[in-house]
């Protein structure tokens, strides 16, 4: 359940009852694995785990009686409701009587003596960090997984505090103090001040946009701990548990710094096709690309919280690789790179995207992928794969898509991303919404036509299930009769996927 044991003194009115919990009498008559966490003891039995908060006072949280582990406890499950709601049971009072601890259950006469969380357990092969490395987790899981992320940001409720870059700038000089005191030699403590300053500065870069985001709403009350190790699959998805629950000011933060640990946790797992695919998929439910020129700051300070909590538990190796992603998250970026890649439907535009993207030139997570087919669905608030009525496919509401492509395509890139356009660009508004972006763009542009024989494209548009576009054959036979822009560089992307991948790299390169 959790990531490590730690040492840590039992404290001495809870002995009785952690003794008790760690027996098979309090679960089902299977000798249960204890964790023991900083903050919590873990009973994980056959089929639920048992979490009791330690009776201890901490600078950030007093767990110190039983009523306040009880409202402690209460929170948790209240921080955890719309992430795992069906992984969470409840929270159960513990009574002492005179044949021994009592788990839940109604004795009015008597005040508990403890408070468990109750959970269901989940196979520990199915926590997020064991998928990946078992190459147990796909593309849909992970899409899924951003929508849920979006929707319960929507949800959540927002903040009215003030000051938010103030409250960046001392998370920053918190972790950077913290990072420096788990540090066993000069190097690493001079390491850890490089990047206190380095994110300092960045801050300051963007300490205006920090509080802009404050002001519009982007600061709310979200999970605040969704590194991978906290994320499990349950029931067929990819759910977020062990919310932050014991400080509201540390789980009221910045959205996109909510959503950049996952992010940065599978770029530290080495998995950039995960993480691009996460980031993509958010900023197409949320729309949120203004708020982007931040997220390295964001990413950078994920991966310094991760650098501190290993390094303060001893492991020095991990804590060592998440410093490296924290600093290369601050380094300067090249110039970013603009790919338009247009063709008509079939030519597996969104397919080749999704590939190039984490690899393509620019900063880590890779490209920013904008497709014409998602825009066009999320600005009428449906889901990417939701059909749409052909109503919602008039020049006007294609010119609107286009336009919002291009105004997406300036944030992306002026926040130094790389960015790819995936639309057919058969029409003279979406040629002018490319030459409007890269009239204002100094970096490097490559226009790609993908193309591919007619009745290979007939097949793969009629075989296509479950996908974005609602192009039928129909369609495409019309797009045959359109004009395709001049002066592009032609790609054959007819065979297999592997074969089109390989003609649009070399393009590319």
């Amino acid at each position: 359940m959790t990531e490590s044991a730690v040492s840590r003194p039992i404290a001495p009115e809870q002995a009785e009852l952690i003794a008790y919990l760690s027996t098979s009498e309090a679960h089902d008559g299977e000798t249960p694995q204890r964790i023991d966490t900083h903050l919590s003891h873990v009973f994980v039995g056959p089929q639920t785990v048992l979490k009791l908060k330690r009776a201890l006072t901490l600078d950030f949280v007093d767990y110190s009686t039983p009523e306040k582990r009880r409202r402690y406890c209460e929170r948790e499950l209240a921080a955890n409701t719309d992430w795992a709601q069906s992984l969470y049971l409840d929270v159960a009072p513990v009574w002492k009587t005179p044949a021994g601890f009592q788990i839940g259950g109604d004795r009015p006469r008597a005040a508990p003596v403890d408070w468990l969380v109750r959970m269901h357990r989940f196979d520990d092969e199915d926590r997020l960090d064991k998928r990946l490395k078992a190459g147990r987790l796909t593309m849909s899981q992970v899409e899924r997984f951003a929508d849920n992320l979006a929707a319960n940001h929507e949800r959540a409720p927002q903040s009215a505090q003030s000051g938010a870059s103030e409250t960046v700038s001392g998370l920053i000089d918190q972790i950077g103090g913290d990072l420096q005191m788990a540090e066993t030699d000069q190097e690493g403590r001079d390491r850890s001040a490089r990047w206190r300053a380095l994110a300092h500065s960045a801050l300051k870069t963007h300490a205006g946009l920090c509080e802009d985001r404050a002001r519009q709403g982007k600061v709310r009350q979200v999970h605040a701990d969704l590194h991978l190790k906290n994320i499990c699959v349950w029931r067929d998805q990819l759910i977020g548990y062990d919310a932050l629950e014991f400080d509201d000011t540390l789980s009221t933060i910045d959205l996109l710094y909510d959503a950049a640990f996952p992010v940065m946790d599978f770029m530290h797992f080495k998995a950039g096709w995960a993480s691009n695919a996460l980031l993509n998929r958010y900023l197409a439910r949320t729309r949120d690309y203004d708020g982007l020129p931040l997220f390295d700051l964001y990413l950078s300070l994920r991966a310094a919280v991760r650098a501190m909590a290993n390094g303060l538990a001893g492991r020095h190796v991990e804590a060592e690789a998440y410093l490296d992603l924290a600093l290369e998250c601050l380094a300067p970026s090249p110039k970013p790179l603009l790919i338009a890649l247009g063709g008509r439907s079939g030519t597996g535009k969104s397919t080749l995207a999704s590939a190039i993207a984490p690899t393509t030139l620019g900063k880590r997570p890779g490209a920013i992928i904008l497709r014409s087919d998602v825009i066009r669905k999320v600005m009428v608030g449906q889901s990417p794969e939701a059909p749409l009525p052909p109503s919602a496919y008039t020049p006007e509401a294609s010119a609107r898509v286009y336009a919002d492509m291009a105004q997406q395509a300036r944030a992306c890139l002026g926040a130094g991303y790389a960015c790819i356009l995936d639309a057919t660009f058969l029409s003279e508004k979406s040629e002018a919404n490319l030459a409007d972006i890269t009239r204002e763009f100094d970096g490097e542009v490559k226009t790609l036509w993908l193309e591919a024989p007619a009745e290979e494209l007939r097949a793969r548009v009629a075989a296509r299930r479950g996908d974005a576009s609602d192009a039928g054959v129909e369609v495409l036979e019309k797009q045959f009769k359109e004009s395709e822009p001049q002066g592009w560089t032609r790609v054959d992307v007819s065979g297999s996927r592997e074969k089109a991948l390989t003609a649009l790299r070399r393009a590319l390169a």
